[in-house]
C-alpha cells in the first residue's frame, strides 16, 4: 500500500499498522507550523537519503532553496509539485541537476489539472503547466546524458531499497 499521508517523521508507526508500506511525503529540512495548525508538517530533521522507519519505506521528495518562496512561505526549503508554473518549476530542476542527486521525486494533486484548486491557486497549477515542466525535464535529462525515467513510487521504492544495492539508512 502505498499513500502519502504523514506529515511528521514521528508518525510513522499508525501507518504501519495499518499496512503503509511506503511513504513519499518527507521533504528534508522543511517545517511549517501551518495556519491555526492546518497544513502544518515537521521534516526538519528528515535526511536526504531513503530510510527505513518503524518498517515504513520512507522516500523525501525533492526540495530546494529559493529567495522569494523563501519568503513568503517562511522555510528554508520548498517543495513544488510538477503542476507548478513552468518558470517556478525551472528553477527547482536547475537546483535538481546541479545538485548530482540520483533522483527526482515530484507529484501532483488531482485538483491541480482540473483546476478545482481555487483563488490564486488557479494561476499557480495547471495541467498545461505539467505538459510544459515534464518536456523541459525530459529536454534538460536528454542533454545532460540522463536515463530518465517516469516510475510509480512502489517501483521506485523497489529500486532505491533493493537489498542488493544497499544505498540507505
Amino acid at each position: 500500500v502505498v499513500v502519502p499521508v504523514c506529515n511528521e517523521a514521528e508518525n510513522v508507526e499508525p501507518l504501519a499498522r495499518v499496512g503503509v508500506g511506503v511513504d513519499y511525503t518527507p521533504v528534508p529540512r522543511l517545517r511549517f507550523a501551518g495556519r491555526g495548525g492546518v497544513d502544518a508538517y515537521d521534516w526538519a530533521d528528515f535526511a536526504y537519503r531513503p530510510q527505513y522507519r518503524s518498517g515504513v519505506r520512507m522516500i523525501p521528495a525533492y526540495s530546494f532553496r529559493h529567495e522569494l518562496l523563501s519568503r513568503r512561505f517562511g522555510t528554508e526549503r520548498r517543495l513544488l509539485t510538477t503542476t507548478t508554473a513552468p518558470f517556478l518549476f525551472r528553477s527547482l530542476l536547475t537546483d535538481f541537476f546541479a545538485s548530482g542527486s540520483d533522483f527526482l521525486v515530484s507529484y501532483f494533486h488531482s485538483d491541480e489539472i482540473t483546476g478545482g484548486v481555487g483563488g490564486w491557486r488557479e494561476r499557480l497549477y495547471s495541467y498545461e503547466n505539467l505538459v510544459t515542466n515534464i518536456a523541459r525535464l525530459r529536454s534538460w535529462a536528454e542533454r545532460g546524458h540522463y536515463d530518465l525515467r517516469f516510475v510509480t513510487i512502489s517501483e521506485l521504492a523497489d529500486v532505491l531499497f533493493d537489498e542488493r544495492h544497499r544505498r540507505y539508512a
